[in-house]
């Protein structure tokens, strides 16, 4: 019975990880249609100089026209953590295009038993 619960607690800790290893997938292949799945329905999205809260299609709008500029190569997470008393987590990593490496932040947050990202920032490396 032990061995059941704590095989069932395990996947139930895996389920949010699951989530956020597609959308760093989909970050390394520019793939906005997978990035969009995880969306939530209002995103505080920066992309260099341009942030605010934008609506779901608007910031898919957005990350089209960025990664029609920035070819990506490839993703690589640097950092990953829960907030405390949340349901939510965060990651930061490293985009690399073909015009240059992009610090990326992510914070993702539960919706209805699924990870949505409420935050997506795209910065220039300092």
């Amino acid at each position: 019975m032990n061995r059941l619960i704590l095989l069932l607690f395990t996947c139930l800790l895996t389920i949010p990880v699951l989530g956020q290893s597609d959308v760093y997938n989909a970050l390394s292949k520019g793939d906005v249609d997978a990035i969009a799945n995880h969306l939530d329905n209002n995103v505080e999205l920066c992309i260099f100089d341009q942030e605010d809260i934008f609506t779901r299609q608007k910031a898919i709008s957005m990350l089209r026209d960025f990664f029609a500029q920035h070819a990506p190569k490839g993703f690589k997470q640097m950092h990953s953590g829960a907030s405390k008393g949340r349901d939510a987590n965060y990651a930061i990593g490293q985009l690399s295009t073909g015009t240059g490496t992009y610090r990326v932040y992510l914070y993702f947050d539960t919706r209805n038993d699924k990870q949505v990202i409420k935050e997506l920032r795209i910065e220039h490396n300092r």
